[in-house]
C-alpha cells in the first residue's frame, strides 16, 4: 500500500507541476505587452490592443470617409451603440489575441488572432519606438551544429557570386554581422484569416559579403537542426527550418543539410530600421503607428464618432456655371406670331416665371 501511495503521490506532483506550467504560460499569453497596448493608426484602419487579450479593428471605408467598427469586444457596444447601415455588417466580429515572444531582449512577438471555430492567424510583429512592423528580421546567435565542417569546406562552393563581387569589400557596418532570420510576414491585420507567404528571405552578413538565403514553404515537420553552405574555405551554419506565422519553411531539399544556390552581394536590405537592442531589423515603412496621446477604448470610440459626423463636400458641378447671353429679345421676336408657342408660354406663365424673368 505504501508503494502505491508513493507512486500516486509522484504522479500527482507531476500533474500539478505541468498544470502550473500550462496555466503560467496561458497567463503570459493573455497579457498584452505594454509596448503593444493602445491605439494604432494605419492608412486604412485603426487597431486597438486592450487588456485581457482584447482587440478591435476599425476599417476606414469609402476612401476614409466612414469608419466601420468591423471587429470589437462586446464592451464597446455597452459604452457606445454601434450604427448599422449599408456600410456595415449586421454584427461586428468578436476576436481575441494571444502573444508569444520571439525574443527575450527585443520587442517582437507572434500575435495569434482568434476568429472562433478554431480559426486563427499567427502574425509576427515587431515594435520599434511607436512604429509596428510586419516585415522584419531577427538576428539569431551564431549557429553551431554537429555537421562535419571540414568535409563541407572541401566541397565546391555553393554560393552564386555575381560579377564584380569577388575581392570587393562590403560597406555593411560590423554591428550588422551575423545571421538575420526572416519571418512569415503578413500583409495586413485582417478580420479574417491571413495568407502565408511562399518564401521567407534571410541574410548572413560577414565582413566582406552579404549572403541572401531563400526559405520556401514546406509540409515537413519542423526540424530544429542546422544546415551548411560554403564560400571557398568559409563554412556557415544556419537553421535548416524556420517556423513562423504557423507555417514551416526550409532552405534544403528533403533531409539534406547542404544549402545550394545562395546569392552573394555587397548590398544590405534597403530602407531598414534597427531597434536599440540590435536584434530587430525592420523593412521599409511601418504598418501601424501608435497614437501617443490616446490609448483607451473610450478615446477610440470618440475618434470613430467624430470621423463619422463629417460630411463630405458636394462634388463640383458637371458643367461649371458661365455668364451666357440668351438673346431673349430675339427669342421673343421669333415666337410672337407662332400660336402654338404662345399657347405653351401662357401655360408656363400659369406655372411660374420663365428664364427671362429670372435672368439677372
Amino acid at each position: 500500500m505504501s508503494i502505491k501511495f508513493k507512486a500516486d503521490n509522484s504522479f500527482m506532483k507531476k500533474f500539478v507541476f505541468h498544470a502550473a506550467v500550462f496555466l503560467f504560460n496561458f497567463f503570459l499569453a493573455a497579457q498584452t505587452p505594454e509596448s503593444i497596448k493602445g491605439i494604432w493608426k494605419g492608412s486604412d484602419r485603426y487597431v486597438f490592443f486592450g487588456p485581457e487579450n482584447q482587440i478591435a479593428v476599425i476599417l476606414k471605408t469609402y476612401y476614409g470617409w466612414y469608419y466601420d467598427r468591423a471587429a470589437e469586444p462586446v464592451s464597446f457596444s455597452e459604452m457606445e451603440g454601434r450604427t448599422v447601415n449599408a456600410a456595415t455588417a449586421k454584427e461586428s466580429r468578436r476576436l481575441s489575441v494571444d502573444y508569444t515572444p520571439l525574443s527575450e531582449n527585443a520587442e517582437a512577438w507572434e500575435i495569434a488572432v482568434n476568429y472562433g471555430n478554431n480559426a486563427k492567424s499567427e502574425i509576427p510583429v515587431a515594435v520599434i519606438g511607436n512604429n509596428m512592423y510586419f516585415d522584419f528580421l531577427l538576428r539569431l546567435p551564431e549557429a553551431k551544429s554537429d555537421i562535419d565542417s571540414e568535409s563541407a569546406g572541401n566541397q565546391e562552393s555553393s554560393v552564386s557570386e555575381p560579377e564584380g563581387v569577388s575581392g570587393a569589400q562590403t560597406a555593411v557596418p560590423a554591428s550588422f554581422y551575423g545571421f538575420w532570420q526572416g519571418v512569415n510576414a503578413a500583409d495586413s491585420l485582417r478580420i479574417s484569416e491571413r495568407n502565408d507567404v511562399d518564401n521567407v528571405i534571410s541574410w548572413y552578413v560577414t565582413d566582406d559579403a552579404v549572403y541572401r538565403l531563400r526559405y520556401w514553404k514546406t509540409d515537413m515537420d519542423y526540424d530544429p537542426g542546422y544546415a551548411v553552405f560554403t564560400d571557398g574555405s568559409s563554412v556557415f551554419h544556419i537553421r535548416k527550418h524556420i517556423r513562423s506565422g504557423g507555417a514551416v519553411y526550409t532552405c534544403v531539399n528533403g533531409r539534406s543539410s547542404r544549402i545550394r544556390n545562395v546569392e552573394k552581394s555587397l548590398s544590405f536590405f534597403p530602407e531598414y530600421n534597427i531597434d536599440p537592442s540590435g536584434i530587430i531589423c525592420a523593412y521599409g515603412k511601418p504598418y501601424l503607428t501608435k497614437i501617443e496621446d490616446k490609448s483607451s477604448a473610450e478615446e477610440l470610440l470618440q475618434i470613430v464618432k467624430e470621423a463619422n459626423s463629417r460630411r463630405k463636400p458636394d462634388p463640383p458641378p458637371l458643367f461649371p456655371p458661365e455668364e451666357l447671353d440668351w438673346h431673349w429679345d430675339l427669342i421673343n421676336e421669333l415666337e410672337k406670331d407662332n400660336e402654338q408657342v404662345q399657347a405653351v408660354r401662357e401655360r408656363q406663365r400659369q406655372f411660374g416665371p420663365r428664364g427671362k424673368e429670372t435672368a439677372q
